[in-house]
């Protein structure tokens, strides 16, 4: 991923792609520096936590170390929108995922699911359900195998 800050002279504008891009699909997104998030509709936020409570209590997420990304939302944290044994991590939960305008991915999404249907035995519907909260008012990134296979390249740095 490269990130790019030009300031154009006319409508129409030019910068260089790495040698590894050319002849592959890239996206370009273009926004002024002072516009970010600000000016963009965000979608409304719906999310009630209502399709699970778990108890949290002794369980531990298989991580050596924290991500250092600022934006996207963990499945820990998303685990902990559901917890009915440790309110402040709860709490604490509830607020990133409804008072932060966030990216979840769907690896994250798996993750949840698995975590909810085979460590707390919840149906799929609840699943679902859960799927549907966290996303809510959230931005949602899907991961392709160029987006895995970049995050290898940055990981393996």
């Amino acid at each position: 991923m490269i990130r790019t800050v030009i300031v154009p002279n006319t409508q129409t504008a030019f910068f260089n792609v790495p040698e590894e891009y050319v002849g592959k699909e890239i996206e370009v997104i273009a926004f002024t520096k002072n516009e970010g998030l600000q000016n963009i509709e965000l979608p409304k936020k719906l999310a009630t936590f209502s399709a699970l409570s778990i108890d949290t209590r002794g369980f531990k997420f298989n991580r050596r170390k924290p991500m250092s990304g600022k934006v996207f939302l963990d499945t820990n944290i998303l685990v902990y929108t559901y917890s009915n044994s440790e309110p402040v991590k709860q709490t604490t939960a509830r607020n990133l995922v409804t008072n932060s305008y966030s990216f979840i991915s769907t690896q994250v999404l798996q993750e949840l699911v698995n975590t909810v249907t085979r460590k707390f035995k919840f149906s799929y519907a609840d699943a679902i359900q859960a799927i549907d909260e966290c996303c809510a008012g959230n931005f949602l990134h899907t991961n392709t195998p160029d987006t895995l296979k970049r995050a290898c390249i940055i990981a393996q740095r």
